[in-house]
């Protein structure tokens, strides 16, 4: 999957994003890519790779109000959580999120 700048994407609360092959995030600084829950004030899910078959690539991008979830029994904290893969992040925001309570960055690398 590849996201394009100045794309916005905005999930339902308890929504995430599971990646099993290729992510591309493919911000740029003046048209970063923005994560971000589709009500007001509410928490989606997050983004969580596991096991992909490329190294995600996530650049200039914005997550805002992730929480996090369980996933194959596996609790993932919000924003983006890596799980037996590679994953290459830069230039990215993250605020707001439930999951910080876990993780200072919103990223968890396992």
């Amino acid at each position: 999957m590849t996201i394009e700048p100045g794309v916005s994407v905005l999930l339902a609360s308890q929504t995430a994003i599971v990646v099993f092959g290729s992510l591309q995030v493919a911000g740029t600084e003046e048209e970063p890519v923005i994560f971000d829950s589709l009500e007001a004030e509410t928490n989606w899910g997050g983004i969580y790779i596991e096991g992909a078959d490329t190294i995600a690539r996530i650049s200039n991008a914005h997550f805002q109000h992730a929480e996090g979830g369980i996933f194959r029994e596996i609790t993932y904290p919000g924003g983006v959580t890596v799980h037996y893969s590679f994953a290459f992040i830069e230039q990215c925001l993250f605020e707001k999120h439930a999951g910080d309570r876990y993780s200072q960055s919103g990223i968890d690398a396992a």
